[in-house]
């Protein structure tokens, strides 16, 4: 039986989604974790080649094609809804959403996240992220909730290009500085957006709330979902992944990138924050 469901996005990058189920299909346990692709950009083509390849890798997939681009997050809980649509999930225990540049240098993982004993108001779930480039450690992303004067900073911040520049560069100096080393587990409010373990009441939480931004903070839309239902979010140092940053995103021209932030969290601000 299916345990856990990984769900990812192609988005023209189909040799990138092979190489990811390939490192899945070796680690121990792989037999209890389906992955589902959400294809957001991928020629009919290269579809069909992407399909057959996947057949012949020892996991169970499952392909999905939405009519549009839903974007990261949207993408991935549109590929949920058809996974769930089809398939018995009665042992489902989590939803792994992640992106496709990540490494597993614990084979064991799967057999690992499978033997928690999480508490049962745990709703999101974080491993320690290693960014070789860096050597850093990208979790916890956030331990606090941000305060609303805190949101219309950030906001403010990356509308403004001469501002916007300086914080993302002391942002990237100041996390070289202090993660260099693994944290210890305790309760978060924010884990980072490359991979990331949800419950299925926090996923299905998400269908009837979607995110209405297409790329960005979704780290904080899925900490805001947890915040407001009363559950927590919790960062665990024992699970470890690595991450080979801005395979995808890193393609987006600065500016754009910065708008989709702002445009983002103007979302999270309307949303979350006017209690």
């Amino acid at each position: 039986m299916i345990k856990l469901l990984n769900t990812v996005i192609c988005y023209d990058n189909p040799k990138e989604v092979i190489n990811y189920v390939n490192i899945l299909s070796t680690l121990k346990c792989a037999n209890e974790i389906a992955v589902c692709i959400i294809i957001n950009k991928l020629d009919n083509e290269n579809e069909s080649k992407f399909k057959q390849q996947l057949n012949q890798i020892s996991i169970k997939t499952f392909v999905c094609k939405p009519n549009k681009n839903l974007g990261y997050l949207n993408g991935m809980l549109y590929g949920y809804k058809k996974f769930i649509a089809q398939f018995e999930i009665s042992d489902l225990k989590y939803i792994i959403m992640s992106n496709t540049d990540i490494g597993f240098p614990d084979k064991s993982f799967i057999s690992k996240v499978l033997s928690k004993k999480y508490e049962n108001n745990i709703w999101l779930i974080g491993p320690a992220v290693y960014v070789p480039q860096k050597n850093t450690y990208d979790n916890p992303s956030c331990i606090k909730r941000r305060t609303k004067k805190t949101v219309k900073r950030i906001i403010a911040i990356f509308k403004t290009p001469i501002i916007k520049e300086l914080y993302i560069w002391a942002s990237d100096v100041k996390s070289r500085i202090r993660k260099r080393k693994r944290g210890n587990s305790q309760y978060v409010y924010a884990v980072h957006g490359c991979f990331f373990l949800v419950s299925k009441d926090l996923a299905n939480a998400m269908l009837e709330k979607p995110f209405r931004a297409l790329l960005y903070s979704e780290e904080a839309y899925v900490s805001e979902m947890t915040y407001h239902a009363g559950k927590k979010a919790y960062y665990d140092a024992d699970l470890l992944v690595e991450h080979n940053e801005h395979s995808v995103t890193g393609k987006l021209n600065y500016s754009r990138l910065a708008f989709y932030i702002a445009e983002s969290m103007k979302i999270i601000l309307q949303d979350f924050y006017q209690e």
